[in-house]
């Protein structure tokens, strides 16, 4: 079971990594996708609202402007915030259809790098949407761990590279700190997924 989860989070971690400074972007390619990707997200936060509360939902509406900005979505949010109002019946499967079966599943991985990447920090609010996420779309829990576990390797592997004292975003990527930093996610991804295959894990 350990060899299927962890063969599953790295197909899951190269659908999410096409782009590599941008893994979401690689999901988000047109403005459907980005549509599907924003739309589904946003009606999973409205629901897991509903159990968190209302004092949360200033960080809902923040973490749906940063996906905005992650996928390149220019329009208005609106469409998307009304779906973390009470009483909102449009369903999560209803945008995530939009996406292809391949893309779906790499979603939960890219919008960990997201996650990591946002200086607020990967919390319990992050992770418990990631996990509405991977079982909206059939990605197994345990999948979704082991991506988190390859992501930490590549994380440690990047910190390894630069040494002490260098910056903590590489590569040259443009734009704000954040997506300089989602850039390093992205490709610390794919340095776990190295490291996993090297050691013989997959």
């Amino acid at each position: 079971a350990q060899r299927d989860a962890r063969a599953m989070a790295e197909g899951a971690m190269q659908q999410a990594t096409e782009d590599q400074r941008n893994p979401i972007a690689g999901i988000a390619k047109d403005p459907q996708q980005q549509v599907g990707v924003l739309g589904g997200v946003s009606a999973l936060l409205g629901r897991l609202l509903g159990d968190w509360g209302t004092e949360h939902a200033p960080w809902c509406r923040a973490y749906i402007v940063r996906l905005a900005e992650a996928v390149g979505y220019k329009k208005a949010l609106e469409p998307f915030t009304e779906l973390l109002e009470p009483g909102s019946d449009l369903k999560p499967e209803a945008y995530l259809g939009i996406l292809s079966k391949e893309h779906a599943l790499g979603l939960p991985t890219a919008l960990l790098t997201v996650a990591v990447a946002d200086g607020a920090g990967y919390d319990a609010r992050a992770r418990a949407l990631l996990e509405a996420v991977a079982w909206e779309v059939g990605m197994p829990w345990a999948a979704f761990e082991e991506a988190e576990a390859l992501l930490a390797e590549g994380l440690e592997l990047k910190a390894h590279e630069r040494g002490p004292g260098a910056p903590a975003a590489e590569g040259g990527a443009k734009g704000s700190p954040w997506l300089r930093n989602m850039a390093m996610a992205g490709a610390a991804l794919v340095g776990g997924g190295l490291v996993a295959v090297t050691a013989g894990l997959a």
